[in-house]
């Protein structure tokens, strides 16, 4: 990625010029650091990371030794209080923070899941409500 905002200027004053073959920023013993010195440093090191990056990977390059594996996920947005007018906390859903293996069964409908992930997030700040990931077992005693 490159950036197009010149940074040759105030207050940074970076004029790092790859044509120049120079990749060594020296200091003055017994004088502070400028930040020119510093933001030189990080374009050089920007520069390698990037010349690095497409010689090894380019657009089109072919990886070996990669499986992709996408998984559809259901979720549950849950209000801020349950049906008793108490507050739901992420870890009411999961035991000692554990999500993994952690089940819930719908009290009316039978309906069980496995708990995959959650997400914090609450009423106010909608459509970001506290979220649970699930991979649901059955479909409860309705079929449902």
């Amino acid at each position: 990625m490159t950036i197009e905002t010149n940074l040759n200027q105030s207050p940074f004053f970076d004029d790092f010029d790859e044509e120049k073959n120079f990749h060594r920023v020296l200091f003055r013993p017994g004088y502070a650091v400028q930040a020119r010195e510093l933001t030189q440093m990080q374009t050089i090191l920007q520069n390698q990371v990037e010349r690095l990056g497409s010689e090894v990977l380019t657009n089109g390059t072919v990886l070996n030794g990669c499986d992709l594996e996408l998984q559809q996920w259901q979720y549950v947005k849950l209000r801020d209080k349950d049906a008793n007018n108490r507050v739901l906390l992420l870890n009411d859903f999961f035991s000692a923070g554990v999500i993994a293996n952690s089940t819930v069964t719908g009290e009316a409908t039978g309906l069980t899941a496995k708990l995959i992930a959650a997400e914090e997030g609450s009423e106010g700040n909608a459509p970001n409500y506290l979220s649970v990931f699930v991979s649901y077992t059955n479909s409860g005693a309705n079929n449902a």
